[in-house]
């Protein structure tokens, strides 16, 4: 317990320190401070994602526990921070626009690393101290492909929505990721048919995708980035 409570403590003083830095009239204008921001906010982020799993010792409610909030307030800061640093429309500061970027993306990428490590130690931790699942690595790794997909499409909504590019080959790129994940780890145990069902359903989906990216483009969905 006082390991868990450790965790959470750093990773409290590392959502704290970075809002200090970033959010005016707090913090003073100049570079210094949005620099020293995203340092901290960078060690954050490796603290989190190594030291999140560290915090369970015994099932739990996947999703609705503390040490899951405690993550999730974390990319809260990290979402908070890109919104307080982007300039305004009457500001013509790039440095602070790639502050902003730093953040978001910061606060994209902790967040999908903390869903997939909480979907797994889900599954470690009931088998481990509930129950005894035999397939448990199998209903974790499924479940995470299952996220993985919602989150890439979240992800390709958000960039139709906001005509953001960067969001768009995100997502693409998570698209990708899955398509080994399930092509290398997953169906490597589980029979030819489900294989085959699996192989259809994800063809389909990218046919989906590439289509629905074709036909915003050419509704000129991606002449403002």
């Amino acid at each position: 317990v006082g390991h868990t409570y450790f965790i959470n403590g750093i990773i409290s003083i590392f959502i704290v320190s970075t809002l200090v830095l970033v959010i005016r009239p707090i913090c003073p204008e100049g570079k210094f401070c949005k620099v020293l921001a995203v340092v901290i906010a960078l060690m954050g982020s490796f603290f989190t994602m190594v030291c999140f799993t560290e915090s369970y010792h015994d099932s739990f409610t996947i999703f609705a526990n503390t040490n899951f909030a405690f993550a999730i307030m974390f990319v809260a800061g990290l979402f908070a921070s890109a919104w307080f640093s982007k300039p305004t429309a009457q500001e013509e500061d790039e440095v602070g626009a790639v502050f902003s970027y730093i953040f978001a993306l910061a606060g994209i990428f902790v967040l999908w690393v903390l869903l997939t490590e909480q979907i797994y130690i889900y599954w470690y931790c009931k088998n481990r101290f509930a129950e005894n699942i035999a397939n448990w690595r199998f209903l974790a790794n499924m479940y995470i492909s299952v996220m993985w997909a919602i989150y890439a499409v979240i992800l390709m909504t958000a960039g139709f929505w906001r005509k953001i590019a960067l969001l768009r080959y995100i997502s693409l790129g998570l698209f990708a990721l899955l398509l080994g994940k399930v092509f290398i780890l997953d169906m490597s145990t589980v029979k030819n048919v489900f294989r085959i069902a699996a192989f259809l359903a994800t063809g389909v989906t990218l046919v989906g995708v590439s289509y629905l990216y074709q036909h915003l483009k050419n509704k000129g969905f991606f002449e403002i980035i």
